[in-house]
């Protein structure tokens, strides 16, 4: 995908990094929230990894705690794949991240907490209205571009984006 081609320019080089991280792991655990935004949120991201190769599973939490992060670390997936959620939650998955539990990567609208992470694709980072110009589906959606392949093509899954944003109650 050309530059030119990315849907959203200023997120781009965080899309881009998240990706590369996403293709060299052997595995990856998709985590996403379990409402309209996080479901179509995983969709969009576990289409786009089906078709880039990368084995992965799907779980769903209600809420994006401490108990709940232990619970997906325990999983021992070297690469956590965050969906719209986990932003709000880097104080308590940096510790993991800097225990060596998992390298996480964050699809997510939400408020970042004080903490950070290398691979974090968050419109807000980059001054795009998080509530009301991309919701979680259309971070995961950015990402799903850049994971394209030289002859792949992820733009079916925008109808997915729109659901989600729909369902979170976006412009």
């Amino acid at each position: 995908m050309a530059v030119a081609d990315h849907p959203v320019p200023d997120l781009g080089d965080r899309a881009r990094a998240c990706a590369d991280r996403l293709r060299s792991a052997d595995r990856v655990l998709l985590a996403s929230h379990i409402d309209a935004d996080g479901l179509t949120s995983a969709a969009v991201a576990s289409a786009a990894l089906a078709r880039a190769r990368i084995d992965h599973e799907v779980v769903f939490e209600k809420q994006l705690d401490a108990e709940s992060i232990a619970g997906i670390a325990a999983r021992e997936y070297d690469v956590v794949l965050f969906t719209d959620f986990g932003s709000g939650q880097l104080d308590v998955i940096a510790t993991h991240e800097s225990r060596g539990e998992f390298v996480p990567v964050i699809a997510d609208h939400h408020q970042p907490a004080d903490a950070d992470t290398e691979f974090h694709l968050n419109p807000l980072l980059e001054g795009i209205d998080g509530a009301s110009e991309l919701s979680g589906a259309g971070a995961s959606y950015v990402l799903a571009r850049a994971l394209e392949g030289p002859d792949g093509d992820n733009r079916d899954l925008a109808a997915l984006a729109v659901v989600g944003a729909a369902g979170d109650m976006q412009d």
